[in-house]
């Protein structure tokens, strides 16, 4: 009787609320893993703290893998350079919200660059015929679409005039295919030669010798079945942190220093270079 009336007095335990399972965070290879886990820290923890919940970070093994990964579901937010996003969202539906803008001239674009050793004998772009190369990835934008059709313009027929191409997966593989000569020239971001050799003397050694048409900056984006609670607080930290001029405090690690607002036409010149090159946007690559 007594513990009846105690159960009364107290009241039935209240089943605590189930935690929510941590947002993905999901990127793609452009260079180390551990290089990029370590840059885009300070950017996740700042997003789990204005937004009340856990974002971890998501490295495909590459483009394709997080197209297929945002197709599952098993990613929530994307950071994707221009040519994925174009790609990705022929098939899911997302929600490109912001670009961002780098510490350089003319930030809210960038370029793809070739590179050769300075002993190499590579002067220009025609002479990169009957040699091999090194490109990123074939879904890369500034690792492999731009160049590709910069070798086109220069008379160069990637298919039908190079030795040998293939693809080593990040700037840095790139980067150091070139420098160890396993590669006679290589594609990749502008700047990412530099950021992979670090060494002034190793990159003394080396030579860019051609540079693309300026390609817009990639997109910050979102799966668009996601609550709208969750994407009103994402926009809300993001804003914040505009608002407040902390973007390259958190953000600097990879080279981003502001947000803009993104807009869908940028990447018409992307989806015109993919045609060039034959590429089928509504498929898998």
């Amino acid at each position: 009787m007594l513990c009846w009336l105690w159960a009364l007095l107290i009241g039935t335990p209240r089943a605590q609320p189930a935690q929510e399972k941590p947002l993905r965070f999901g990127v793609v290879p452009f260079e180390a893993a551990d290089r990029i886990k370590e840059n885009y820290r300070p950017f996740l923890d700042y997003l789990s703290r204005k937004m009340g919940r856990q974002l971890e970070m998501f490295i495909a093994t590459d483009y394709v893998a997080i197209i297929e990964a945002l197709r599952a579901k098993q990613v929530d937010i994307v950071q994707l350079s221009p040519l994925p996003y174009v790609l990705a969202s022929s098939q899911v539906k997302l929600l490109a919200l912001y670009s961002p803008v780098e510490k350089r001239e003319n930030g809210a674009y960038y370029h793809g660059v070739i590179i050769t050793r300075k002993d190499s004998g590579i002067r220009t772009v025609k002479d990169l015929r009957g040699k091999t190369m090194a490109f990123v990835d074939p879904a890369s934008t500034s690792g492999n679409l731009y160049p590709k059709a910069l070798l086109l313009r220069h008379g160069i027929n990637p298919q039908t005039d190079l030795k040998n191409q293939v693809y080593a997966g990040n700037a840095d593989a790139v980067s150091y295919a070139v420098f160890n000569k396993s590669v006679d020239a290589g594609a990749l971001y502008e700047g990412g030669m530099e950021r992979s050799l670090k060494d002034p003397d190793k990159i003394a050694q080396m030579r860019v010798i051609a540079k693309t048409q300026p390609i817009p900056n990639g997109v910050l984006a979102l799966r668009a079945d996601l609550p709208p609670s969750v994407i009103r607080k994402f926009k809300a930290a993001i804003d914040e942190m505009v608002k407040k001029k902390e973007v390259e405090k958190y953000c600097g690690g990879f080279m981003t220093v502001n947000w803009i607002p993104a807009h869908e036409k940028e990447f018409d010149s992307v989806r015109q270079t993919a045609r060039l090159l034959n590429l089928k946007l509504e498929k898998k690559q």
